[in-house]
């Protein structure tokens, strides 16, 4: 007969390998999707390197217990050592102001003595931050165990290897880096508060919903601040070059192209020119990521690699809360793994350039750490759900749904219509060859009929379908259709009246009709700021339509 002190450990590996399978899953339909593959694959080799990393990691752990999980969490001190090398060889605070005078100094001075080493590449602070914030955390667990058992010399290689790590840091700048260390140390005092608080189930239980509160109000602040931007102003802005866009602005855009990728998302590495061409309507990158882990993985990888990344984690942290009742020394190793996870997650919520950097597999070593974890010795409980017949279950019902709801059809259809579209336009699309996306559109070198079919199949089995709308109208419009084009986006703006994209687009159709008034109102619910107006000016300028032109500089006046 099993017991149910195996039941939770078979099925919390079960789970994480179901969760982890369907991520590099989407990371390979990612792949597909993506209309650059050159770097799309080398995303998907970090990805699945990280995914192996921490299957490794959870076997060794499993297998040999504390011993090999002490020498992993030395390996990942050391880890933690090169990157913070790295950093500190590579990055110039010479062109990158910091708002900390002591540290700016102290970096410029790092700068002015360090040998003169040709790098491969530069690593941004925040990159180098976010990933220093994880491997700190898991490398701190190594070195209280090599002080346990008295190991001197792994000790001291990976400590100072550690205390590298820590100087990088530090020299980062990195606010979001450093808040989210101030969380981890939050979540260490919890998971020692619930191991002590093992046999007081009051205690126990008033701690884990302090801890579900807490979630619930990121969650809760995050829908707010989607809602209204200037809520979370104090985040700051992303800037480039003279331009800013707020955080939170960056989410909801982020939002309104997983409207557009739901199933397979917009590719690996695709994010800039997706986001400049579908959203703020640029003809050249503005920026790399949307700011937030979540947000990022969902644009690029869809809803169901959010899904899968978000399950990864849950089945990660269950596993900790049940190694907190562990009486074997092995349980000091749920305490920095907990605090990395957490310090993963805090910093995710506002930044995303780990996942898109080269040590994105640093991502997947919390979880493996955490799984790698036995938290054995339960007492024998009968009647316990089967978690992952449960999860497969819900998995069946939704692709059901999508398949046999209208609704569900016509979003899949759009959804490989956009991915056709991007994959026809941005492939071929270079700046200043083609001084603006339209002009590819209109000329014979690429073929959008794939993608016009879609929508119009989307359409068909759902006239309100917004991105089919919008898209298509992106395309009338670029063909000077412009009666279909605005029928098309006001479809769009019914169904989805906060896009940007579809806001735009409708006040210049409304100012090349002639409706100025009309125009001037809808375009004041549009950030224009980044001179989206003056390059719509120029393409009815390019295109010999000199009337339009006019109308458009009269609104971009007002």
């Amino acid at each position: 007969m099993r017991t149910s002190a195996s039941a939770p450990r078979s099925q919390s590996l079960i789970l994480a390998a179901a969760f982890a399978a369907a991520f590099l899953l989407t990371a390979l339909v990612g792949v597909w999707a993506s209309y650059d593959r050159s770097y799309a694959w080398p995303a998907f080799a970090l990805i699945a390197l990280g995914l192996l990393l921490s299957t490794g990691i959870i076997w060794a752990g499993r297998r040999w217990g504390e011993t090999a999980l002490g020498v992993m969490s030395l390996a990942v001190a050391l880890l933690a050592g090169a990157i913070g090398v790295y950093f500190l060889l590579a990055y110039n605070w010479s062109d990158n102001a910091g708002e900390i005078e002591l540290l700016q100094r102290i970096g410029q001075a790092v700068q002015a003595y360090r040998p003169a080493i040709t790098l491969p590449t530069d690593i941004n602070a925040n990159v180098a931050a976010s990933g220093l914030t994880v491997t700190l955390f898991l490398g701190l667990g190594g070195l209280v165990w090599a002080f346990r058992y008295r190991w001197w010399i792994g000790l001291v290689v990976a400590g100072l290897a550690w205390l590298a790590g820590l100087v990088a840091l530090i020299l980062a700048q990195s606010r979001g880096a450093w808040i989210s260390v101030g969380v981890g140390l939050v979540a260490i005092l919890y998971l020692t508060l619930r191991r002590r608080w093992a046999d007081h189930r009051g205690l126990r239980i008033v701690l884990d919903l302090l801890a579900l509160a807490t979630l619930l109000a990121f969650v809760a602040f995050f829908v707010a601040a989607v809602r209204t931007p200037d809520l979370a102003s104090f985040l700051g802005s992303t800037a480039v070059g003279t331009s800013a866009i707020n955080r939170a602005t960056l989410w909801r855009d982020g939002l309104a192209l997983v409207g557009d990728y739901p199933f397979t998302g917009s590719g690996l590495r695709s994010t800039m020119m997706v986001y400049s061409t579908y959203d703020l309507l640029m003809h050249v990158g503005f920026i790399l990521h949307m700011h937030n882990l979540f947000v990022q993985i969902a644009v690029e990888q869809g809803i169901i690699g959010l899904l899968a990344l978000v399950g990864l984690l849950a089945a990660a942290i269950a596993n900790l809360l049940a190694a907190t009742r562990v009486a074997r020394p092995v349980w000091r190793f749920s305490l920095p793994a907990g605090a990395a996870l957490t310090a993963l997650i805090s910093h995710g919520l506002v930044d995303a350039g780990l996942y898109g950097s080269s040590i994105a597999f640093v991502l997947f070593l919390p979880v493996g750490l955490a799984l790698a974890i036995d938290p054995g010795g339960s007492k024998e409980q009968h009647g316990r759900l089967d978690w992952p017949l449960v999860i497969a279950a819900v998995a069946v019902v939704a692709m059901a749904l999508v398949v046999f709801l209208p609704a569900g059809r016509s979003a899949f259809q759009a959804n490989l219509g956009t991915v056709a579209q991007t994959r026809a336009e941005l492939s071929r699309y270079t700046w200043p060859e083609w001084p603006i996306q339209d002009d590819l559109r209109r000329s014979p070198e690429i073929d959008l009929g794939p993608a016009i079919a879609r929508y119009q199949a989307a359409l068909a089995t759902n006239p309100s379908n917004a991105s089919a709308s919008r898209r298509l109208a992106q395309i009338e419009l670029a063909r000077g259709d412009y009666a279909a084009a605005r029928a098309h986006l006001e479809t769009s703006y019914a169904a989805a009246p906060s896009n940007r994209a579809t806001r735009q687009l409708l006040a210049e159709l409304y100012a090349i009709d002639g409706e100025s008034q009309r125009a001037a109102e809808m375009l004041s619910t549009v950030d224009t700021s980044l001179n989206q107006l003056d390059l719509r000016v120029f393409w009815y300028t390019h295109i010999g339509e000199p009337e339009k032109a006019d109308r458009l500089k009269q609104l971009v006046g007002q």
